[in-house]
């Protein structure tokens, strides 16, 4: 009578479940902040005290003009053209951010942080020696997408040097040097208008 035996290929071992979520994010922020780019320590105290500096630059030049308005409109005679002083700011800077964000998608965010810092400083000067109120509203644009630009390089720099537990830190930082000259500067601008220049 033939015997029967029961399979003995089956596996007893359990099966792998795959990776569980935490997991693959973990790997996800490793890959994305390799040891070669997250900085620690005195480093990157410096590079949040340029990134604060940067943000000091962008929010003064908003407000530092506000108290300045009268003698510019004294200057100029043209008091219909005042708002566009500010306008000139704002809108290229809230127009351009999507524009840089692409570029940063095949650019490095080091050139584009160095480009920008070069157009908001061509535009602050194009501002300082403007003949006309139109030449101080081209310079005003100018400023704006050099500060639109600049903006979105420290963002794009700030995801690629810290952690996940070192950017609240920072974005704090940031984000009170950033109050803190917004509200500095009309006092700022009031004092250069009336002892020294508005330029």
């Amino acid at each position: 009578m033939p015997s029967f035996e029961a399979p003995t290929n089956a596996s007893n071992e359990p099966k792998s479940s795959g990776e569980t979520p935490v997991e693959g994010l973990e790997k996800t922020e490793k890959v994305g902040n390799t040891e070669a780019e997250v900085l620690r320590g005195p480093k990157l105290v410096v590079v949040c005290v340029a990134f604060s500096l940067a943000f000091f630059l962008i929010a003064l030049d908003q407000t530092i003009l506000s108290t300045a308005l009268p003698s510019i409109a004294s200057d100029f005679d043209a008091v219909s053209e005042l708002s566009w002083i500010a306008s000139g700011y704002f809108l290229p800077q809230a127009a351009f951010m999507l524009f840089f964000g692409k570029v940063l998608a095949f650019t490095s965010p080091n050139v584009v942080l160095l480009v920008s810092i070069a157009i908001f400083e061509l535009g602050s000067l194009l501002s300082a020696l403007s003949p006309t109120i139109f030449a101080l509203i081209f310079g005003r644009v100018i400023s704006g997408i050099g500060a639109s630009a600049l903006f979105i390089a420290v963002m794009s720099l700030i995801a690629r040097i810290t952690t996940l537990k070192q950017r609240p830190l920072m974005m704090s930082i940031i984000g009170a040097v950033f109050a803190a000259s917004s509200l500095g500067g009309p006092v700022i601008g009031g004092a250069f208008s009336d002892n020294i220049t508005w330029r």
